[in-house]
């Protein structure tokens, strides 16, 4: 009897021991629900697949609830360690949050969603650059940036940064980047003009101080107004800024040195001035200075021909344009071909020879109708080359290039290289290196065109820009613009028939 009470204490006691083993292990907390880490963690696309470790997810994808910032995601695949979620449209940077049963697990970090928060300038004119700042923004191949639908060139882009060109006919509105999958929007950006036009000399048809039909070169004199050269009269005319006009020079066509107002002209181009208000007139067959009140006749004799000599022994056919260096140097174009003339009357060939489109050293080079002529500020000479539509450059040793522009008559912008121009016909060139070309195509808009020094050709003014919408223009349109001028203010002049326009940027 005492053996067998002895057992069954031994097997109530085992039993005992067992229920509570039971219960110790049945009382055990299961291990948190914890967010470990994400990746990637940020600038991710809608859609794109995002990875999230931690502990205590659900194996089955449907039992774990994740949203970023709020915003709920799809569940891929899941494990009790790993998930991998795509995310959400409508996320926005914040925490991500995962949900198992009755608890919830959030991200130490945020999730960067794409985003921007700043634009410089908040307006600005076609062709200028802006500078999109943000956070999280894709720097791959996906990045496409367009101001309201009109997509625009990227120059540089970085995970806060992307630089972009407003495109040339782009309206005021919302600029939209388009990060892959991801699309985030500016809640809007000003196109502005680039620049304002105006009517600076007006001038009826006829022969009068107060009337003139065709002005052909144009020069700014100092502080003192413009020198413009009339052609269809002969004459030489000055305005001064007050709306003051007189002519300084000239009488009746024909060819005629001596006192300013009975000299003679004929066949004016273009006319330079220096500091000292010294006039250089380039007149058909001639070149001519006016030196206070007289004139005089630097190179040629009134003779076509074409002949290097020195004074009235050189021969020029067609002297058109004429430009001054700060050496007192004069390059004039003659027909398809470059001439220096130094102060002395001494005639030589910089580049040219017969009608054509070559580059090279001299008389190699060719040009196709040239009518318009820079110097920069090293002492290269800028070529406006009509008939080629193409801006050429030659450097002092007589090295012709093609500058800008392929050949090929267009009104495209951009890099040099790939740029168009159709038919340039004045070229100026101001005190920091931008250079303005004016054109005159045979049918068409004539359109002020800019290039700066970085090198980009940008359409300032008279383009029609929409061919199926002629009534949709890029600025004011000009009608003869035949040269171009600028003032120390970055003013620009153009003459254009009877009129001289004005161009200020705003």
């Amino acid at each position: 009897m005492a053996t067998i009470t002895k057992n069954l204490l031994y097997v109530l006691a085992c039993s005992i021991l067992l229920f509570s083993c039971k219960n110790d292990e049945s009382d055990t907390p299961a291990p948190s629900l914890v967010i470990s880490s994400f990746t990637p963690g940020e600038g991710q696309p809608y859609g794109a697949n995002v990875t999230i470790t931690g502990v205590s997810f659900s194996a089955t994808a449907s039992e774990n609830e994740v949203r970023f910032n709020g915003a709920i995601a799809n569940v891929g695949t899941a494990s009790t360690t790993q998930l991998t979620v795509q995310v959400p449209p409508g996320a926005t940077t914040g925490k991500i949050s995962v949900k198992v049963g009755d608890q919830t697990a959030y991200s130490q970090t945020d999730f960067l969603v794409p985003t921007i928060t700043s634009l410089e300038p908040a307006s600005a004119a076609a062709g200028a650059t802006v500078v999109i700042n943000g956070s999280a923004l894709v720097t791959g191949p996906g990045n496409e940036v367009t101001f309201m639908g009109i997509k625009a060139e990227i120059l540089e882009a970085s995970s806060t940064q992307i630089k972009v060109i407003v495109p040339i006919n782009a309206p005021s509105g919302n600029i939209t980047v388009n990060t892959g999958n991801s699309t985030v929007a500016t809640t809007g950006f000003t196109i502005k003009p680039w620049v304002h036009v105006s009517t600076y000399v007006d001038g009826t048809t006829g022969t009068t101080d107060q009337k003139f039909t065709n002005l052909y070169g144009l020069s700014i004199v100092s502080s003192d107004g413009l020198i413009a050269t009339d052609r269809s009269n002969a004459v030489v005319r000055r305005f001064y800024p007050g709306g003051t006009r007189e002519i300084v020079a000239g009488s009746t066509p024909g060819y005629h040195d001596g006192d300013a107002l009975t000299a003679q002209f004929y066949g004016l181009g273009g006319v330079a001035s220096s500091l000292f208000g010294d006039l250089y007139i380039a007149s058909g067959t001639s070149v001519r200075t006016m030196v206070q009140s007289t004139v005089f006749t630097l190179a040629g004799n009134g003779s076509t021909g074409y002949v290097d000599a020195k004074g009235t022994d050189a021969r020029f056919t067609q002297a058109t344009a004429i430009a001054l260096h700060p050496s007192l140097d004069l390059v004039v174009s003659d027909e398809d071909k470059i001439r220096m003339v130094t102060l002395e009357g001494v005639v030589t060939t910089l580049a040219g020879s017969s009608q054509g489109f070559e580059n090279g050293t001299g008389t190699a080079a060719k040009f196709n109708g040239v009518s318009g002529l820079a110097f920069d500020k090293t002492g290269n000479v800028y070529v406006a080359d009509y008939g080629n539509n193409v801006i050429r450059k030659i450097t002092q040793d007589g090295v012709t290039t093609t500058f800008a522009g392929t050949g090929t008559a267009g009104t495209q912008d951009g890099p040099l290289a790939t740029a168009l121009f159709d038919h340039p016909v004045g070229i100026a060139i101001n005190r920091d290196g931008y250079m303005y070309v004016i054109e005159w195509p045979s049918s068409g808009s004539k359109s002020l065109r800019m290039i700066t020094p970085e090198g980009r050709v940008i359409t300032l003014t008279g383009r029609l820009i929409d061919s199926d919408n002629p009534t949709q223009i890029y600025g004011a349109l000009f009608s003869t613009p035949t040269s171009i001028t600028v003032d120390l203010n970055n003013n620009i002049f153009v003459a254009d028939g009877p009129k001289i326009m004005k161009v200020v940027f705003q």
